[in-house]
C-alpha cells in the first residue's frame, strides 16, 4: 500500500503492479498483472496478490489500453520494488509515488538567425542545457571558423552566441554537447542549420526583463537579496558603480554585486534591511549598457520589506531509517494560500530543522533525499528502470502564525 502525489487531481490515475524475476518490466510493452485505482487522497492498496517480486507504477492511462504511452500519459515511478513472501503477514507499506510527464524526445535545432554582426540566435524545440556545448560556425566559402565568445540565454528555448564580426555571407552552424533538462541529447540529424550573416550592428539598448523582488512588492525579504534580469549581457564594470540602493530617507545601503550569469545580477546588501520599510533601486539613464555601447533608460524599482513582527517559523525533525544513505535533504514549505511562497532549507544529514521568517498562512511540508546531488528531485525512469529519489510529504497542513513557531513536525523518509 502507498500513496500517489500529483499536481492536479488524481481522477483517472491507476496503480499498476508487474510481477517479474530478472528482466525489468516495460509498461509501454506489456500489461500489468494487477491494477487498483487511487482514492481521492492518492492512497492505494493491493490485496490478494501472489507471492513474488513486483514493480509498481502510477499511470494516467489516457488511451485506456493498459499500456504506458511516453509523453502522452503521466507516470510515477517508485523508489523501491515490493517483495511478497508466501504465508507472511508483513504488509509492504510506504510506496510513495510522485507523478510526472516523461520527456523522451530529443531537442531539435529549428532555426538559426544572425541578429547582429556579433550575435547569432538559435531556436530549439525546447529549453536546453549548454554547459558542455560545442558550436562550429563556418562561412561556406572560407576554411576558417567564426570565433564564439560565449553563450547565453533568457530562460526560453532560444540560445544566443556572441561571435566575432560576421560578414554579409552564408554560414553553417553545427552543434554538439547540448541536452534538454531530462538529459536527452540534441538530435544529431537536426543539429546544423544554414543562415546568412549580417553586417548590422547592435543599436538596441538592454531592458530589464524582471526583478526579484518585483517593483511594488510589499513582502520583500529583509535579507535584501535582489535579482535583476536584463534582455542581453551587460557591461559588468559599469554595473558595479551605477546602481543606487537607498531607503525612503535617501540613506544609501552598501551592497555587493555578484553575477549569476552574463545577463543577470545579484545585489547583496551588506546589512540586513529594516522591517516594514520602503526601499528604492535607481539605475540612471546611460549608467549601464550592453557590450556594444547601448545604454539603459532611467529605471526605478521600489519595494517594501515584510513586517518581521508578523512572521513565524516551522520547526521539526526529519528521520531516515536507511543508515549510511547519501545525499543532502531538501525540506520545502510551500504556501497554499495567497500570497504564494516557497521556503526551503537543506540539511547534510537527518536531524532537526527550522525554517525561519515565514509568512503566516497554510503550508504543505515535504522533503526529498538528493541521492544524485543535482539539487533537483529525480522522478526516475520506467524503462530502462531508474528508481525515483525517496521523498515524504507531511500528512497535515502546517499553519504558521505571527511570532510563533509551529514545532514538533516530524518528517519520515520511507525505507527502501
Amino acid at each position: 500500500e502507498g500513496r500517489v502525489f500529483r499536481d492536479k487531481d488524481l481522477k483517472g490515475v491507476d496503480v499498476w503492479a508487474y510481477q517479474f524475476n530478472k528482466d525489468s518490466p516495460d509498461p509501454s510493452e506489456s500489461n500489468p498483472d494487477y491494477i487498483v485505482q487511487c482514492a481521492e487522497d492518492g492512497s492505494f492498496k493491493f490485496d490478494y496478490m501472489s507471492p513474488g517480486k513486483y514493480r509498481i507504477f502510477a499511470v494516467k492511462d489516457n488511451f485506456a489500453d493498459k499500456l504506458y504511452q511516453p509523453e502522452e500519459d503521466e507516470i510515477g515511478v517508485c523508489f523501491k520494488d515490493a517483495v511478497l513472501i508466501r504465508d507472511s503477514t508483513v504488509v509492504n507499506k510506504d510506496f510513495l509515488i510522485r507523478m510526472t510527464r516523461e520527456d523522451t524526445t530529443f531537442p531539435v535545432l529549428q532555426r538559426a538567425v544572425s541578429v547582429t554582426c556579433n550575435r547569432v540566435a538559435m531556436q530549439f524545440s525546447e529549453p536546453v542545457l549548454y554547459d558542455t556545448c560545442k558550436i562550429l560556425i563556418k562561412e561556406k566559402q572560407k576554411p576558417d571558423s567564426l570565433k564564439i565568445k560565449f553563450l547565453w540565454d533568457t530562460g526560453s528555448n532560444v540560445l544566443f552566441a556572441e561571435t566575432g564580426i560576421q560578414q554579409d555571407a552564408d554560414y553553417k552552424i553545427t552543434l554538439s554537447g547540448i541536452y534538454d533538462f531530462t538529459g536527452n541529447p540534441v538530435d544529431t540529424v537536426l543539429s546544423s542549420f544554414n543562415f546568412h550573416g549580417t553586417a548590422r550592428r547592435d543599436t538596441i539598448a538592454p531592458v530589464i526583463t524582471g526583478t526579484v523582488p518585483s517593483s511594488g512588492e510589499k513582502f520583500a525579504d529583509v535579507s535584501g537579496k535582489i535579482t535583476i534580469d536584463f534582455s542581453e549581457p551587460v557591461d559588468t564594470f559599469k554595473v558595479n558603480h551605477n546602481i543606487v540602493l537607498t531607503d525612503t530617507g535617501l540613506n544609501p545601503v552598501p551592497y555587493k554585486v555578484a553575477f549569476s550569469n552574463v545577463n543577470s545580477i545579484l545585489i547583496e546588501p551588506e546589512v540586513s534591511l529594516k522591517s516594514s520599510k520602503m526601499y528604492k533601486i535607481v539605475i540612471s539613464s546611460g549608467s549601464i549598457g550592453d557590450l556594444y555601447g547601448n545604454v539603459i533608460k532611467d529605471t526605478t524599482i521600489v519595494f517594501t520589506t515584510v513586517n518581521t513582527d508578523t512572521l513565524g517559523s516551522i520547526a521539526g525533525e526529519i528521520t531516515d531509517p536507511e543508515e549510511g544513505s547519501k545525499g543532502e535533504i531538501y525540506i520545502s514549505a510551500i504556501k497554499i494560500d495567497k500570497p504564494f511562497r516557497h521556503y526551503q532549507v537543506v540539511l547534510a544529514e537527518p536531524g532537526d530543522f527550522e525554517i525561519n521568517n515565514v509568512l503566516p498562512g497554510h503550508y504543505m511540508l515535504s522533503a526529498f533525499r538528493d541521492s544524485n546531488s543535482d539539487k533537483l528531485f529525480n522522478f526516475g525512469r520506467p524503462f530502462p528502470f531508474i528508481p525515483s529519489e525517496r521523498f515524504t510529504v507531511f500528512s497535515d497542513t502546517v499553519v504558521v502564525k505571527s511570532r510563533w513557531t509551529n514545532q514538533d513536525n516530524v518528517l519520515k523518509l520511507p525505507a527502501k
